[in-house]
């Protein structure tokens, strides 16, 4: 686990780098921000090329220098730097966020709400994207074994017009298997069983999937 959050780390510092790199240092701010927590998915995960629908149940976001505006309020009203609340829903597979299919790969989407900051501000917007789609548009993502990467937009707030990259580690919670094996059901998980390209009566999934990762956002003032 330690190998694969330190990978999540450097992924997104070097994402970062670039994303903040495009614009000229005058005219942008940049912010990071840790996100971690639990989201249900169903029906269930059971590898990086399944389909279904997602939604945040406890998860929060940590963030740092996340200033659209660096004047007092209220014209620097919005800083993002502090603790926050973050709600997400949306889908998972190509089938749901379009794109292609390269197994062993995947694709997620979605909005999301964050609020609650420390010292105020706002930001919803929307989260991953067509598969491989538009890398500098927000409009993208890529599941590929633990790591789930992709864009993601700011349509409020101080960073209205702001996008980065968001990438996460997913680690499915062992306290939500599900499944079925030699006609036995699986607790004590309780969501649906994924819709597989190849059907088997066996199997097991998760109804609930932990996230770790950083959230990298440049905001164009």
């Amino acid at each position: 686990m330690k190998r694969r959050v330190v990978s999540v780390l450097a992924i997104v510092a070097a994402l970062g780098a670039a994303i903040v790199g495009i614009a000229p240092p005058a005219s942008a701010a940049a912010g990071a921000c840790a996100i971690a927590g639990v989201i249900d998915v169903s029906p269930g995960w059971d590898g990086m090329e399944s389909t279904g629908f997602y939604g945040f149940e406890q998860v929060a976001l940590a963030c740092v220098g996340a200033t659209g505006n660096p004047l007092p309020p209220p014209a620097g009203a919005g800083t993002m730097t502090g603790i926050g609340n973050v709600t997400s829903n949306g889908a998972f597979g190509v089938d749901n966020c379009g794109g292609f299919r390269l197994p062993p790969t995947g694709s997620f989407c979605g909005t999301y709400d964050a609020t609650n900051f420390t010292a105020g501000g706002e930001c919803h917007g929307t989260v991953g994207g067509h598969q491989l789609g538009s890398a500098f548009g927000g409009d993208w993502s890529l599941i590929t074994g633990p790591l789930l990467l992709g864009g993601i937009t700011c349509n409020s707030g101080s960073y209205a017009g702001g996008w980065g990259a968001i990438a996460l580690v997913v680690v499915p919670v062992p306290t939500a298997l599900d499944g079925q094996v030699l006609g036995t059901d699986l607790p004590p998980g309780e969501c649906a069983r994924p819709s597989r390209r190849l059907p088997t009566p066996d199997g097991v999934w998760f109804c609930q999937l932990s996230v770790a990762g950083v959230i990298v956002m440049q905001s164009v003032i």
